[in-house]
């Protein structure tokens, strides 16, 4: 009878479900010992940190359709200044090879549309066909057959769809950041050429090409990991660690166009942001993001191991004396490190936690 009731206790111990129970043992995983801390109270928040670096502003400038290179105007580190001429292009070297890339995507779309169309079509029939089969009873295997059919025809259709809208992303994303006049490619700012990708006299580049990249004159700002804009937008605090100090940023969102482009055709993701004050940092100075989000004032909080649940609810094991009771506890704010309490717990208790 006594080994029955042992068992009973140390099962309801495994279970934490006994109210009032002292903390067991083996609430601790093997190798792991058991240890407590105070409730307190306090801020609470998470935090994060971004790899970034100072850099100067840039825009890369493409080409806006195909063309055939005539003069290049620069070389890799010269200024140069807005409205300039990074490249001259032989428009009448290039004849119809020269294709305005709105009158190309429009008739990309108007394609795209009518083949789609036409497949919808086909997949209409099908539908019929498997709706005629279902009717005059035919066997399983006809139905899975024409059904299957029908799903490949769908997935296809929409992996071509896919296809479609990269191929125009891809036109869209070839428009000049700079500007094209009478067959000149002009910078789109005061600045230094810092990339050149132009071939030489004679020619031919491909629409959407990155012909050069220009740094902004005198400009600083921050490049680096990619902090999702929501993220950003609701943090508590967003600033940068560089050597021993702290500057204020803003944070520079994705234009929605570009970012859809970007994320569609699977380039890769960063972030900007503009310093406050840039004037004691140099280019090329490294600079971590620090990004606080959920924070909370004045909480009371535990150890976020300190916290555990079961079918009744959430409870802590608190410290009475020598030895620890289950407590159910309401709780509120919750980070990756700790937990409010809003219920059950005052301030000063001591509860369990694994260490």
């Amino acid at each position: 009878m006594k080994r029955k009731m042992l068992l009973g206790l140390g099962l309801c111990f495994l279970l934490a479900g006994c109210s009032g129970s002292k903390a067991p043992e083996l609430l601790a995983p093997v190798g792991e010992t058991a240890d407590s801390a105070k409730v307190t109270r306090g801020e609470m928040y998470n935090i994060a940190a971004y790899n970034s670096a100072v850099t100067s502003e840039y825009k890369e400038v493409r080409l806006p359709s195909d063309a055939i290179v005539k003069h290049v105007n620069v070389q890799i580190g010269d200024s140069i200044s807005a409205g300039s001429p990074i490249l001259t292009l032989d428009n009448e070297g290039a004849g119809e090879q020269v294709t305005d890339v709105d009158a190309k995507i429009a008739e990309l779309e108007a394609s795209n549309a009518y083949l789609n169309q036409i497949e919808e079509y086909d997949i209409q029939l099908l539908e019929y066909e498997l709706q005629m089969i279902r009717e005059n009873g035919n066997n399983v295997y006809d139905i899975q057959k024409k059904s299957g059919e029908i799903a490949e025809r769908r997935s296809r259709l929409e992996t071509t769809r896919i296809e479609q809208q990269k191929e125009i992303a891809e036109l869209q994303l070839s428009k000049t950041e700079g500007s094209l006049v009478n067959g000149e490619v002009l910078s789109p700012w005061d600045g230094t050429i810092v990339y050149l990708n132009t071939g030489t006299n004679g020619s031919i580049l491909e629409s959407g090409t990155i012909v050069a990249i220009v740094a902004k004159k005198d400009s600083k700002i921050l490049f680096g990991d990619y902090v999702e804009t929501e993220v950003a937008q609701n943090a508590h605090r967003i600033y940068a660690k560089i050597g021993d100090k702290e500057y204020n940023v803003t944070h520079v969102p994705y234009d929605q166009m570009v970012m859809s482009r970007r994320v569609f055709l699977e380039q890769p993701l960063y972030s900007t942001f503009y310093l406050e004050d840039s004037s004691s940092v140099s280019l090329g100075m490294y600079a971590s993001i620090v990004v606080i989000t959920d924070y909370k004032e004045n909480a009371l909080q535990i150890p976020e191991n300190a916290l555990l649940s079961d079918k009744e609810g959430y409870y802590v094991y608190k410290k009475k004396g020598k030895e620890y009771e289950r407590q159910n506890v309401s709780v509120g704010h919750m980070t990756e490190t700790a937990v409010e309490i809003t219920k059950g717990l005052e301030e000063g208790d001591e509860v369990y936690v694994k260490s």
